[in-house]
């Protein structure tokens, strides 16, 4: 017959022997964290310091560090975080010899990281990482690594682009690019765009303002070249729009007030203003800019040859 008191005994001690066991656990667990956070810290401050004195020794070191060993789960309850993915995708330049050559090495370091982050389960970290190099890789204009993210992640997480709206844009825009096709703009009649500066745009960005005066300022010689303006604005706001449109000097301005939201900035995955669309003679994409300059220099290096 089971003796009931020394039952209890044996639960009551097992009881006790299994929280003081899952405490130490935590409080291991607790240490661990705060020495990876210290040694997070350490390595920062290494990279930091390779970074200003150029050395790519040290620098090499750090970048073996990010790829191999980098807890990017406790960094990112950091302060650190963005300053870390900064300097680190930044340290690329002292050791690539082209810019072909920089989205090479860091696109193959990106796909090992995410591929330890998986084998590590660590499937929240992977996807925010994920996210924010495409986002610098597309700012970047490295179309192909931010495919191959996106490639990488689709396959590990079947729902990564339609949880990340941007993700879904950014595809928009590097298979216009790669097709140079571009779709019909919502609010005019033609359904072809031969030498256009198709610019989106918001009133209330200062950077927009800065783009759109250059625009203002260079319009006449745009024009005489035979290149169309045509701006679409993010604006909500329609007296604010109408106010600021109305220095504009080219015929085609729109907006439907419907913000990022709206069809045309949906159409041309446009994640963020300004960025200019140009095109050729025969309508095709050339490329996409953020800052003026850019196209001026491709205009008027198009403009000599055909003299």
């Amino acid at each position: 017959m089971i003796n009931s008191k020394n039952m209890k005994h044996k639960i009551k001690i097992s009881t006790i022997l299994l929280c003081c066991f899952l405490t130490a656990t935590a409080l291991f667990a607790q240490k661990s964290e705060k020495e990876t956070i210290t040694e997070i810290e350490k390595h920062f401050s290494l990279l930091v310091k390779a970074y200003g004195s150029n050395s790519i020794f040290l620098l090499a070191a750090e970048k073996n560090y990010v790829v191999e060993n980098l807890n990017f789960r406790l960094l990112a309850k950091t302060p650190l975080y963005k300053d870390y993915i900064q300097y680190w995708v930044g340290s690329y330049q002292y050791y690539s010899s082209s810019r072909e050559h920089y989205e090479q090495q860091l696109q193959a370091d990106i796909l090992k990281i995410l591929a330890r982050l998986a084998r590590q389960k660590e499937e929240t970290a992977a996807n925010n990482l994920a996210k924010d190099l495409a986002d610098f890789s597309f700012s970047m204009g490295f179309d192909n690594t931010v495919l191959e993210i996106v490639k990488y992640m689709q396959s590990i997480d079947s729902e990564f682009v339609s949880k990340n709206r941007n993700l879904s844009r950014m595809l928009t825009t590097v298979q216009l690019l790669e097709y140079k096709i571009p779709p019909k703009i919502v609010g005019l009649k033609e359904n072809t765009y031969k030498n256009c500066l198709i610019i989106f745009m918001d009133s209330d960005c200062d950077h927009c303002q800065n783009e759109i005066d250059k625009i203002i300022k260079n319009y006449d010689n745009l024009t005489q070249h035979g290149i169309r303006v045509i701006s679409i604005a993010a604006d909500t706001n329609k007296e604010r729009y109408e106010k600021y449109s109305k220095k504009f000097l080219w015929k085609d301005k729109l907006c439907d007030f419907k913000g990022m939201d709206g069809e045309n900035f949906n159409n041309y995955g446009v994640v963020g203003t300004p960025v200019i669309f140009l095109t050729d003679k025969e309508g095709k994409i050339i490329n996409s800019f953020f800052y003026f300059e850019d196209i001026f220099k491709i205009t008027e290096q198009r403009i000599k040859s055909e003299e």
